[in-house]
């Protein structure tokens, strides 16, 4: 058996990080962050991976947002663990896709997107399965969503807290031209219930061309797309409880400490980088290979 060794896999070292998730994703983590892996033999297929025609739990990840779709992947299997799951890579490495073969089931993403994995989500429009559950990789599950799982409607997302549509568009003159209520509420697309078989390549189609047409007064990508699709046209749109995409960072913890029950890193922090500061980073180093560091362990939450 040939093994490599090594040591430094902690959030301080991102450098070191990356480099064995890319090359090594299934190697083992003690907790002062040195690591093994067998490298002789690919890693063993956990359990079979999701049939096609039925319902699933969706990803799309590249690099950057590998350590955080360990955890996602980690907190949903520990609640749901016979959930079919599927993840689209953007640009995984072979060595992470094998790895993750072993317990979901990865598809390539679609080069007709724009080059940008926000994107990326959108493939789930191209998938054959009946019904989605679209989650960000930068989500933990903090208790059951059975009630997610089992929805059937066309499409539902959760209100962005107290957002309106105009904060997902660079100038709100492209929203009047548009006829739409600026003021309008907002929803986040990082949780997603999604008809597939419903919608059919209609509602990709539209997105896409909503992109060229009105992509560069877009804030947010497919997110900004999508409020827009949704509020010109009378699209079936359900509303999410916000507990279902909770934003750690404007999550009212004090008030309501317990509610959600998925929680969403939203924004440019993210809880495998140094020095972030939002609120509840030890729900992710629950389920993160990453080591808990002493200083966030030891501190107090906002």
């Amino acid at each position: 058996m040939t093994v490599r060794r090594g040591s430094g896999y902690l959030l301080s070292n991102t450098q070191i990080v990356r480099e064995v998730d890319r090359r090594f994703p299934h190697a083992e983590i003690s907790s002062d962050g040195s690591w093994d892996a067998d490298i002789s033999t690919p890693p063993a297929r956990l359990q079979s991976v999701s049939p096609w025609g039925r319902e699933s739990v969706v990803y799309c990840v590249n690099q950057d947002f590998f350590p955080g779709l360990m955890a996602s992947l980690r907190s949903l299997i520990h609640f749901h663990p016979l959930v079919p799951i599927i993840v689209i890579s953007w640009d995984l490495t072979s060595e992470q896709e094998l790895f993750l073969s072993g317990f979901v089931t990865v598809v390539s993403r679609r080069m007709d997107l724009p080059d940008d994995p926000v994107w990326g989500r959108l493939g789930v429009f191209h998938l054959d399965i009946s019904r989605a559950i679209y989650l960000d990789a930068d989500t933990i599950l903090l208790r059951p969503i059975d009630d997610l799982l089992s929805m059937h409607v066309p499409f539902a997302a959760a209100p962005n807290l107290d957002w309106t549509i105009k904060e997902n568009f660079k100038d709100q003159q492209i929203l009047r031209e548009c006829k739409l209520d600026p003021e309008l509420p907002a929803f986040n697309s990082g949780v997603l219930a999604v008809d597939v078989k419903f919608w059919g390549t209609r509602l990709f189609d539209e997105l896409l061309e909503l992109h060229n047409k009105y992509g560069d007064w877009f804030l947010l990508g497919d997110q900004s797309a999508l409020i827009m699709a949704f509020n010109r046209s009378p699209y079936p749109f359900t509303w999410l409880p916000r507990e279902l995409n909770a934003i750690a960072e404007f999550w009212d913890w004090k008030i309501e400490p317990n509610q959600p029950r998925i929680l969403h890193y939203a924004g440019p922090e993210k809880p495998w980088l140094p020095n972030c500061s939002y609120p509840k980073i030890d729900s992710f180093f629950k389920w993160s290979k990453i080591p808990l560091p002493a200083d966030i362990s030891g501190r107090k939450e906002k």
